[in-house]
């Protein structure tokens, strides 16, 4: 299944499988295995050395599902660092193509501040790679939920590109805007978002 599709199975299908049980159902599996395959098969030989993983929660459904592209010199995991990920929104067929933060590891050292760092790093973030700033647009997202993970993705945003259903429909999603800025994340020197966060370039 090519990567329209899969992003077209998930949008389509996601608010309806949130009313069943999370545990074996069959998109659950869906996005966790072939959709990941679907974003690392989209971007080729881009795609080595890095990792793709997508989930749709853990237990239960979670607000926002996701497909993440991380580099193991920076993060293995969506919870510190920087990367690279598909947030679907809660309600809409709306799917972002975010440079984004882990924000599990800015709220366990910032508390109540947490938002207010995810938005001030969004920040430089977006200045570090002005460069990009004609080709991913969007330096806002809205996800449509008012859970706690979905307000910090989007105040961890720093750009990327939205794809509303009209334009969702007739093209394929962000394959070569993925892969460019994979490769920027992986190749090029960045800003680490979290203390104890491997990088190639410290900033705190």
């Amino acid at each position: 299944m090519g990567l329209r599709e899969t992003l077209t199975q998930i949008l389509s299908e996601y608010s309806t499988a949130k009313t069943a049980l999370l545990e074996g159902h069959p998109l659950a599996q869906f996005i966790r295995g072939q959709a990941a395959v679907a974003v690392a098969d989209a971007l080729g030989s881009e795609a080595d050395g890095l990792i793709v993983q997508a989930s749709p929660g853990q237990g239960n459904w979670a607000a926002v599902p996701w497909i993440s592209i991380f580099d193991p010199a920076i993060t293995t995991s969506a919870t510190r660092g920087y990367y690279v990920v598909y947030l679907f929104h809660a309600t809409k067929k709306i799917v972002h193509l975010s440079l984004n933060q882990g924000t599990t590891a800015i709220r366990e050292e910032f508390g109540a501040r947490a938002r207010g760092v995810l938005i001030d790093r969004a920040e430089f973030m977006r200045k570090r790679v002005s460069e990009f700033q004609k080709t991913l647009p969007a330096v806002s997202i809205e996800l449509g939920s008012d859970a706690r993970l979905p307000g910090d993705y989007a105040a961890g945003h720093a750009m990327g590109v939205t794809y509303p259903s009209t334009r969702y429909q007739t093209k394929i999603p962000c394959r070569r805007t993925f892969a460019m800025l994979s490769t920027h994340i992986a190749h090029g020197p960045f800003v680490v978002v979290s203390k104890g966060t491997p990088s190639r370039n410290l900033i705190y």
